[in-house]
């Protein structure tokens, strides 16, 4: 078979370590034939997938996603990833960022337009030195598997902000451009969409109701559901599920509130929908995904 011939990807099952890395906040996969088994099982995540050289063939969402050397494919949690095909030459590695951990950075930074941009626009090709760059610090991370140090996991955390910080940085620079050529969606509409995103970031689960939302940007509650839909592919209700589901895995993991103060802090009407609402949405109940997931307990 030829360089740059695709063919179909092989699949990585069984007893084999699926990963280079594998703590916490982070998955790291270095072994091509090992991808799209590892991802699937982590769609929940937020993933940077990574071509070295040779191409790389997915359907993201139905839509196909060719990526080649130097380039940088974000993937958002919870997106139908199928169909993948690799040419005989392919090196390909990939990050996973546990997305509370993410919604944690991006909570205290104003990086939100950004992030959106990202997501309509997820394949970027970036110069070989800003590739480069991102490599080493995937091995770095990968080389520390086994460190005892006493901060370790505060290292690890930081790490990954350098990572969200470098790809960030890597979209920044070539944002406008993007945004410029983006002329099949009205400016007017854009406005309204990241009008809602920084509703709902600045409501931090408290409101789930999309006549909120509505009522607020002064249009139909129809009318921003379509909106939403034709901007990002997702509905407000989606959006906004999401959300609420990502501040509850917030405040279970990273504080020291009762189950009902939680409850209380997000609104629900008593403990006992609370937990009904967790139950259906992350398939545990709140304390045991408190025990299983808070920091500190891993």
């Amino acid at each position: 078979m030829k360089n740059g011939e695709i063919k179909l990807g092989a699949c990585s099952k069984g007893n084999d370590k699926i990963a280079s890395y594998h703590e916490g906040d982070i998955i790291i996969i270095n072994e091509t034939n090992k991808l799209e088994y590892t991802i699937s099982a982590n769609s929940n995540m937020t993933i940077l997938l990574m071509c070295k050289q040779g191409k790389t063939q997915i359907y993201i969402d139905n839509k196909m996603v060719i990526m080649e050397s130097s380039d940088l494919l974000f993937i958002p949690p919870n997106t139908n990833i199928t169909n993948w095909m690799f040419s005989s030459d392919v090196d390909c590695s990939a990050i996973c960022l546990r997305t509370m951990k993410v919604h944690d950075f991006l909570r205290t930074q104003d990086l939100l337009n950004l992030l959106f941009t990202i997501r309509k626009h997820p394949l970027l090709h970036i110069n070989e030195n800003q590739f480069h760059n991102l490599i080493r610090l995937k091995e770095y991370i990968t080389q520390m598997f086994s460190s005892t140090h006493p901060y370790y996991e505060k290292i690890m955390s930081h790490f990954v902000e350098i990572i969200l910080y470098d790809i960030l940085g890597a979209y920044k620079e070539v944002m406008e451009e993007i945004v410029s050529a983006d002329t099949d969606i009205p400016t007017r509409s854009n406005q309204l969409f990241t009008a809602f995103i920084n509703l709902l970031h600045n409501a931090k689960g408290i409101h789930r109701e999309v006549n909120f939302y509505a009522d607020k940007l002064y249009v139909t509650p129809k009318y921003l559901s379509h909106l939403c839909k034709s901007i990002s592919g997702r509905t407000c209700s989606q959006w906004i599920t999401e959300t609420v589901v990502e501040e509850i895995r917030h405040l279970l993991c990273y504080t020291d509130l009762s189950i009902k103060e939680i409850a209380d802090k997000l609104l629900f009407n008593n403990y006992s929908f609370f937990s009904k609402y967790v139950r259906e949405k992350l398939e545990c109940t709140p304390m045991e995904y408190r025990e299983r997931f808070r920091v500190g307990n891993q």
